[in-house]
């Protein structure tokens, strides 16, 4: 008997600008119709609080299918069809945006609104012969539809770097870009910049916002490797995960993998619990509130594993750069680089000396998770004054209140009559950009990492679990940041990190007692492959 499934990529907080509540997305109801020679229609309806868009920008959900011909055993990734899709019922109606590589939808409201967001009918005409199945395989086929909160960033200028934007004495962050041998920002347009200083390598080149970047600094745009004009810059559009990924996400991500793919996404039994068997009861200690567990434990065989998340909306702690290539491939997303990075937490607005993800240079108050309520995916902080959690040294308590330091949940500073800075939210409303986790995204500041550019994942994995996008960082098994990381050669993935960047989490670098602006950079030269406890995701999409 054909099964059919719903699940939650998840979100539990509200990142618009205007309304801050809980911000639940369901999708449900999910069956097939319409089936044709070709095609099938997956319909469902999907809920979420707190939708909103405005004259500049807008919160969506980016919805994909996956699917099993064989009782669940192996997943592969639904291709969408360009068109003959079925917006739904909702008022305002929902618009459908099928990128490039037609492996899901965004879903977002049509026209300037805001509140809760409820779709009836909605529907994506699934091309299963692009998938190699016949009509009577796909209307038995298992369907799981997932959805993950986006935010769409618009194309335009933005500055790189906080050094002032005059004449001034203040120094820019550590590490920060900067205009030539001045502590002034550059702002990225679709022209070619004025010279900017890479203040970590000591690199100088100019950028084209929609050209990509001029490495030979002659002004102009060339092909590499004189020139990066494929590098993902910040100027032009992209959407941007709204929160960090959860450990529900993750659990969802690893619910459709093999046994072997999943082994190779867990951490080892010795330093968290996600392979061990857990029969709901026995007591187990969690590092730094990580809540991962084998539910059903599977075999080296045919059988996966069945995981569990009992804190669901909490950040999802533990992931090395191969775990998140590994959900960025299967999702369809990339990683963001570090320009991406400044632009999505500044905007279009000017530098702030020493700004944080909130828009000031102000990180004082209570750093303390005060959490109230039960940790049920609507807890919150009474902490006012907090802007963010610092995950390595921020005591929790509340809440579950047995564990003194880690990941809490995802956009939990955001509440009802929060102003941006209490909510710890970046300009176009994404949650936790300085705090909770640290992220992973593409450095700019050797030559593995300026060789990116900007290929999405397919959706699926190597059968060992690895991703394979050519010229992320450590495709290859690249360990060397001096080599430029390369096609996929076909035999190893994504299993090193060079070219790889983090620029949020404090205790890579020299200790856990400060915080760090988000233009300050610092030179990663080790392979980040082993999996860390303050370590989470936020990937992008932009082959829009």
């Amino acid at each position: 008997m054909k099964k059919l499934y719903a699940f939650l990529c998840l979100v539990m907080m509200a990142s618009g600008v205007s309304s801050l509540f809980a911000n639940n997305l369901n999708i449900t109801n999910v069956s097939l119709t319409g089936a044709t020679s070709t095609t099938i229609q997956v319909q469902y309806n999907m809920f979420w609080e707190n939708s909103w868009r405005d004259a500049e920008h807008w919160d969506a959900t980016w919805v994909f299918i996956k699917f099993s011909t064989n009782n669940g055993n192996t997943w592969a990734h639904a291709t969408l069809s360009a068109s003959g899709h079925v917006a739904g019922t909702a008022s305002p109606t929902p618009t459908l945006q099928i990128p490039q590589d037609n492996l899901g939808a965004f879903v977002y409201r049509s026209t300037q609104s805001t509140g809760t967001f409820t779709i009836t009918g909605q529907q994506l005409q699934w091309n299963f012969v692009a998938n190699g199945l016949n009509q009577s395989q796909a209307s038995s086929a298992e369907i799981r539809v997932f959805g993950i909160e986006m935010v769409y960033i618009p194309q335009g200028s933005y500055a790189l770097g906080d050094g002032v934007n005059y004449s001034g004495t203040p120094s820019p962050s550590t590490g920060a870009f900067r205009r030539n041998f001045t502590n002034r920002a550059v702002y990225i347009t679709d022209q070619v910049s004025d010279s900017i200083n890479d203040n970590v390598s000591g690199l100088f080149f100019r950028a084209d916002g929609d050209n990509g970047i001029d490495l030979n600094n002659d002004g102009l745009i060339g092909t590499w490797p004189t020139d990066a004009p494929a590098f993902p810059t910040g100027f032009t559009h992209f959407y941007c995960m709204k929160y960090e990924l959860t450990q529900g996400q993750y659990v969802d991500f690893l619910n459709t993998l093999t046994y072997t793919q999943q082994t190779a996404r867990v951490q080892n039994a010795t330093n968290i619990v996600a392979q061990n068997a857990w029969d709901g009861t026995t007591t187990v200690l969690p590092t730094h509130r990580y809540n991962i567990f084998v539910q059903t434990a599977g075999t080296n065989s045919t059988v996966p594993r069945v995981y569990t998340a009992t804190r669901p909306d909490r950040a999802c702690n533990h992931i090395a750069w191969p775990d998140a290539a590994a959900y960025s491939d299967w999702s369809g997303l990339r990683p963001m680089t570090e320009m991406e990075f400044e632009k999505a937490c500044r905007g279009p607005l000017p530098p702030v000396q020493g700004e944080f993800a909130w828009g000031n240079a102000s990180s004082t108050g209570n750093l303390t998770a005060l959490i109230t309520g039960a940790e049920n995916g609507q807890e919150t902080s009474n902490v006012t004054t907090s802007v963010y959690h610092r995950f390595y040294t921020a005591s929790v308590t509340g809440g579950d209140g047995s564990f003194t330091t880690g990941a809490v949940r995802v956009g939990m500073f955001a509440r009802a009559n929060t102003t941006r800075a209490q909510s710890g939210l970046t300009y176009w409303g994404l949650a936790d950009m300085t705090g909770n986790v640290g992220e992973w995204m593409v450095g700019f500041f050797n030559l593995a990492g300026r060789s990116f550019t900007g290929l999405h994942g397919n959706g699926t994995l190597m059968a060992a679990g690895h991703a394979d996008v050519s010229f992320w960082p450590g495709i290859n098994g690249n360990t060397t940041l001096t080599t430029a990381n390369s096609a996929f050669l076909g035999s190893t993935g994504i299993t090193a990190s060079a070219g790889l960047a983090t620029r949020e989490d404090p205790c890579q670098w020299v200790n856990c007692s400060s915080i760090y602006p988000i233009s300050s950079r610092f030179n990663l030269s080790s392979n980040f492959v082993t999996r860390n406890v303050y370590f989470g995701y936020r990937g992008v999409k932009s082959n829009l």
